[in-house]
């Protein structure tokens, strides 16, 4: 069977692409820190199409490789969608408010960790001509105060994607910026790190959430869904957004 692995799968955007891919009768190996998606039905409804990993990005990916091979078994994986990320930390880049070591854990989870799990299955993705949607960010080309470490990370993430599609022409990959999506980050944003943050940049956020206008995870876990599942080898490379004319045909 088809498989596909999704990272930090177990809530928000992952947990909306795993539920797709299930409906779509794939096979889904989520690899996330907590196990919530099972207390969502999602491993109840899909027994035999659903295995949870527990993996923390923060770690070298060799700690839980072991468990995603044996989920894996005879499957054949023809996709990854790596969407665990961390926000933090947040504050300035010559400030006190972060140290060295938490700009280090933020690109092992947000970056680092893609490449070593790229490596650990790169004879099985090559072989299935794989495709690869790692989510990105529109923090990764506008800078906002206080997010100078998980920008760089998501711009970093964009160019893996550029350097893979000449590196890699047997696998196709996109990075996906998917909007400004009602998630647990969002709440971060709201609720955590104001004081990092300039106090316009953090009050457009209240406002978006207030007046309603932040998008529902299905909107953007669509639209992974599908990419991962459907996108043409044309599209490797691609950096694309949530409504734009790139991923229009991938919304339905």
């Amino acid at each position: 069977m088809p498989t596909i692995i999704v990272t930090g799968g177990s809530r928000g955007i992952g947990l909306s692409v795993v539920k797709f891919l299930l409906e779509s009768q794939y096979n889904v190996i989520d690899v996330s820190r907590s196990d919530t998606s099972s207390s969502t039905g999602v491993a109840s409804s899909y027994p035999a199409a659903f295995s949870y990993v527990k993996g923390d990005m923060s770690e070298d990916p060799s700690t839980f490789t072991a468990g995603i091979r044996k989920a894996l078994e005879s499957d054949k994986l023809t996709g990854i969608v790596f969407n665990a990320a961390t926000l933090a930390p947040v504050g300035r880049v010559c400030g006190s408010e972060t140290s060295t070591k938490d700009w280090a854990r933020a690109y092992q989870v947000n970056l680092i960790s893609i490449v070593g799990m790229l490596k650990e299955f790169h004879s099985e993705l090559v072989q299935n001509r794989a495709r690869l949607v790692m989510v990105s960010s529109g923090a990764a080309d506008k800078p906002y105060q206080g997010w100078g470490c998980y920008g760089s990370t998501k711009a970093a993430v964009n160019h893996l994607v550029r350097t893979l599609s000449v590196e890699e022409p047997e696998l196709t990959s996109i990075a996906f910026a998917p909007g400004v999506v009602d998630t647990e980050m969002q709440n971060d944003i709201r609720t955590k790190f104001a004081q990092g943050m300039h106090p316009d940049e953090h009050s457009r956020f209240l406002d978006l959430k207030q007046n309603s206008n932040l998008l529902p995870p299905d909107v953007p876990g669509k639209v992974i869904a599908n990419l991962v599942t459907k996108a043409p080898a044309e599209l490797s490379g691609v950096y694309c957004r949530v409504g734009d004319s790139v991923t229009k045909d991938y919304s339905q």
